[in-house]
């Protein structure tokens, strides 16, 4: 877990992924409210660097693929187990 600060200033854990690796897809934050993937809660996902975008990681964020390799979108990194 890396710690960082949200806008209020308070301390609170962002979970640390690696691309490459299978994870199961687990919506909290804003992937519940407003998502900007298409993966279904308990899916397993895949996290992904693509070229020209931001790293896995980079401020609580990670893109993620289905099994398949079809891109699904970005979503938080505490909503992968």
């Amino acid at each position: 877990m890396v710690k960082t600060t949200d806008h209020q200033g308070e301390r609170r854990m962002a979970k640390k992924v690696r691309a490459g690796k299978t994870y199961t897809f687990k919506p909290v934050g804003m992937d519940v409210y407003s998502p900007a993937c298409e993966a279904e809660k308990g899916q397993r996902v895949t996290v992904v660097n693509l070229p020209h975008c931001p790293k896995a990681n980079t401020m609580g964020n990670c893109h993620i693929n289905d099994e398949k390799g079809n891109l699904l979108g970005m979503c938080l990194t505490n909503s992968l187990e």
